[in-house]
C-alpha cells in the first residue's frame, strides 16, 4: 500500500472515530484519490446559511506534497464569494502552498477554510478574476503561489504575475514589476531568516505562476 493510502486510511480511520468539527462533514470518501467534504460557516457571519463543498484530489506524494484542494462548483454548490476564492473555485491559501506542512491533514485545511471565510467582512471576488478563470488551469496545483517576506529574497525566475498575498490583488505586468524594483534590506535590518518569526506587511508579494505554460 503507497504512504499516500496508508495515511489517508488512517485519517478516515480517525474521522469515523472522532467524527469532525462542527460545520464539517464528509461527503464523499470511497476511494483514495478523491474526497469532497462539506463547510458551513456557523455563527453570525457573511456566510450565515450557506453551505459549501471542498473536493481535495491526492498524489501519491501525499502528505509530503499537499493535496490538490478547490471549491466545488456544479450544480448543487457554488464557491464562496470571497476575496481569496475564485469563481471556478480555485483557493489562494499559502497553507495549499508553500506553507502545506506533512502534519496537515483534510480535516485541519477544511478547518482553516472555514476559519478564513468566517472572518471575512465583505463578499468580492478577486480583482483579477475574470482573467484567472479564463486562463487557469484544471488543477489548482498548477498555479503556484509563492510567498515573499518584507526581507526575503525573490526568486531567480521573472514571474509572470505578481498577486497581494493577503487580497489577491490584480497580477501586475512585467514592467510594472520591473518599475517597483524589489530591492534586497538595508545591512542595518536583519535578514528574514535571522528573525524568531515570519515578517507579514504590506509589501508582501505572492507570485502566481501557470506551470502549464
Amino acid at each position: 500500500m503507497a504512504v499516500s493510502s496508508r495515511r489517508l486510511q488512517k485519517e478516515l480511520m480517525d474521522i469515523k472515530k472522532e467524527g469532525t468539527p462542527v460545520g464539517i462533514e464528509v461527503l464523499k470518501a470511497d476511494d483514495f484519490a478523491r474526497w469532497v467534504l462539506s463547510v458551513e460557516v456557523l455563527g453570525d457571519t457573511i456566510y450565515q446559511g450557506e453551505k459549501f463543498a471542498l473536493l481535495f484530489r491526492f498524489d501519491n506524494q501525499y502528505p509530503i506534497s499537499a493535496p490538490a484542494v478547490q471549491f466545488v462548483v456544479d450544480e448543487t454548490f457554488k464557491a464562496p464569494i470571497h476575496p481569496h476564492v475564485y469563481s471556478n473555485g480555485h483557493i489562494c491559501a499559502s497553507i495549499l502552498g508553500s506553507e502545506w506542512s506533512p502534519v496537515l491533514s483534510v480535516v485541519s485545511v477544511c478547518v482553516t477554510i472555514q476559519s478564513m471565510l468566517a472572518s471575512c467582512k465583505t463578499k468580492e471576488r478577486p480583482p483579477d478574476n475574470d482573467r484567472y478563470v479564463q486562463h487557469a488551469p484544471e488543477n489548482p496545483k498548477h498555479t503556484r503561489w509563492d510567498f515573499h517576506g518584507t526581507y526575503a529574497l525573490p526568486r531567480p525566475h521573472i514571474p509572470s504575475a505578481v498577486i497581494d498575498a493577503r487580497t489577491c490583488n490584480r497580477p501586475s505586468t512585467h514592467a510594472e514589476l520591473r518599475r517597483r524594483q524589489v530591492r534586497p534590506p538595508p545591512r542595518s535590518l536583519p535578514a528574514a531568516s535571522d528573525l524568531p518569526f515570519r515578517v507579514h506587511d504590506a509589501n508582501e508579494l505572492a507570485v502566481a505562476r501557470d506551470d502549464s505554460v
